[in-house]
């Protein structure tokens, strides 16, 4: 008997989607992926929780973790009406945030009515109500419910966060100008989150502003103001310890490529140059690009985070000249363009700049050589980039167990790219102890030389050096770590420490520390060898890290002598672990 036939194949069309190009077998399915591309609109009102969900039965899901969190809390006896109190909040907050503009600050009385009944102590138990941490924090006197007084926060400490960030933050990731009067709201809470991270004091609120600033994420403003917040909010949550705050700047990263994309086609198509204020707001947004890439590149160089968006994807051309940007008016800034003309100044794509720079072209003038601070942070960034990608080809090693084990030695393009960031040095580089600043907010170049540095240190290491001929890429990577600490014991180790956490961004850090890694695993090498032994390249770097350690053993212990070192490495050890604490050692 023949089977029957199943009718459901039979001119069945598949659904495709229109960002990514997958297809799915229901239309239904097809809708639900579609989320993936929007702003998620459900938010945990779970206080300190950033996390943001397409649908509400993965917000329901996501709650039950805070409920056995609470639960835990308590004695046994008190946890079934704890429950209660908790579902009803969760439930009240899930019909109060359906409302896009609704604020997760406003309860009704049902609210205050569950507290009041659990907090009348009917089952005879002493319990905190302040340990409850799906709400905000309790008045214990009053049990006041009512929403925290923005006033407090918007005139002293919200204004004195913002500045904090045009201080420390904004000269590192400049998007926005600052002939700008006003900022909206969520912008000013993205900044002002950021800002608040430099300083002890205030470090406490960044997470509220970070917060304020996600659950605005429909508020009324224009497509510019939006995307600066997004970036920032971004930059901010990507480097933060807190794991549910990175893996939510993982998802808002894609929602903002998508949306940078879909902007880049409208910005090519209209002529932004016709007067300043168009001008101000296309190059706002060509450097809020820019600030979104750098931030991508160096979180998915060091975080191991997918990057978003690549170099080819940003048709644009580089930012423009510092003194068109820092232009307060309309008269400077055509004085400013004047000036640009008269050197018959081009635009050159990003793509092609970076293209240019890769092949080691210098048939023209890509405007590379002589680029500003943020353009060689961007240049870097792409740099970096292009390692990380062509470190996860297969057919980029010369065999199986150098790809399966990443080793350098095995990596084709190592030469090529170690002859890109010559270039770099030779055009961008300038001895660490010029550039410190004991009394500046941001080190800016410091932050640059740090970068291309680690990039040298990265193509370059191995454990272990017994090839004779692997001494010429690995001298790179001693020779790079060495300069940074150098530089460092020039200045003092322990100046540098008195700035370094506090003006030093956390992409930076992660430079610094691999240096002091690099470093040390080289002293340890040094000290097993016999002195005969010791490679002539190696030679040099010791006399170079010796004196080093001698400047930094005066600087921190002048009581007693230390005119000889007998090993290396503790000393080592103990002047980074001067400048950047204890926790990198491993």
């Amino acid at each position: 008997m023949a089977a029957p036939l199943d009718t459901r194949r039979i001119g069945h069309r598949r659904s495709q989607c229109r960002q990514c190009f997958k297809t799915f077998s229901r239309e239904d399915h097809l809708k639900r992926h579609e989320l993936n591309h929007q702003s998620p609109q459900y938010v945990c009102a779970y206080l300190g929780c950033d996390l943001r969900f397409h649908r509400r039965d993965v917000l329901n899901r996501h709650h039950t973790a805070h409920v056995k969190e609470a639960h835990a809390q308590i004695p046994k006896k008190a946890q079934t009406k704890l429950s209660t109190a908790i579902e009803d909040q969760i439930h009240l907050d899930q019909n109060t945030l359906t409302d896009r503009h609704a604020d997760p600050w406003t309860f009704d009385g049902s609210y205050d009515t569950c507290i009041s009944d659990f907090a009348s102590n009917e089952l005879g138990i002493d319990i905190d109500l302040n340990i409850f941490p799906l709400f905000p924090p309790l008045d214990s006197a009053s049990l006041d419910r009512t929403r925290p007084q923005d006033n407090e926060i918007s005139s002293a400490t919200l204004s004195e966060c913002v500045n904090l960030f045009f201080q420390h933050d904004l000269p590192r990731l400049p998007c926005i100008s600052n002939c700008k009067s006003s900022q909206s709201t969520r912008l000013q809470y993205s900044m002002a989150a950021l800002g608040a991270s430099h300083s002890d004091r205030l470090k406490a609120t960044a997470s509220e502003f970070h917060h304020k600033s996600i659950q605005m994420v429909h508020a009324a403003e224009s497509e510019l103001c939006q995307l600066q917040s997004q970036v920032l909010a971004v930059d901010f949550a990507i480097w933060s310890r807190k794991e549910s705050r990175r893996q939510w700047a993982i998802s808002e990263m894609s929602v903002v490529a998508t949306s940078i994309r879909n902007q880049v086609r409208c910005e090519r198509e209209t002529d932004a140059t016709s007067n300043w204020n168009s001008w101000l707001r296309a190059e706002s947004f060509k450097r809020t690009v820019f600030a979104f890439y750098i931030t991508a590149s160096l979180a998915y160089a060091f975080l191991g985070v997918p990057m978003p968006i690549t170099s080819q994807e940003i048709p644009l051309s580089l930012p423009c000249d510092v003194s068109l940007w820092e232009a307060d008016s309309e008269v400077s800034w055509n004085r400013a363009r004047e000036r640009l003309s008269a050197s018959n100044y081009t635009e050159v794509s990003f793509p092609e700049t970076i293209y240019a720079l890769l092949v080691r072209d210098n048939t023209r003038d890509y405007y590379h050589e002589s680029a500003g601070t943020f353009n060689q942070y961007i240049l870097l960034s792409a740099i970096l980039e292009e390692i990380c990608l062509a470190k996860s080809l297969a057919s980029n090693y010369t065999s199986f167990q150098g790809w399966y084990a990443r080793r350098m030695e095995a990596f084709r393009p190592r030469q090529d790219l170690n002859e890109t960031l010559e270039i770099c040095k030779s055009l961008w580089w300038a001895s660490a102890e010029c550039l410190w600043q004991n009394d500046a907010c941001a080190h800016l170049q410091e932050e640059n030389i740090m970068l291309l540095q680690y990039m040298f240190i990265a193509l370059n290491d191995r454990k272990t050096v017994g090839d004779v001929c692997e001494y010429n890429h690995y001298r790179f990577a001693a020779q790079s770590a060495t300069e940074i600490f150098t530089s460092c014991s020039k200045v003092g180790f322990l100046e540098v420490s008195k700035t370094c956490r506090a003006t030093v961004s956390r992409p930076g850090r992660h430079c610094a520390v691999a240096s002091a890694r690099f470093l040390r695993r080289w002293a340890q090498r040094i000290d097993s060898l016999d002195p005969q032994s010791i490679h002539e390249h190696d030679r040099s770097i010791l006399i170079q890290v010796r004196q080093a350690c001698r400047r930094g053993l005066r600087q921190c212990v002048s009581s007693e002598a230390h005119n000889t070192i007998e090993k290396l490495e503790p000393v080592v050890t103990q002047m980074w672990c001067t400048m950047l604490g204890t926790d990198w050692v491993v």
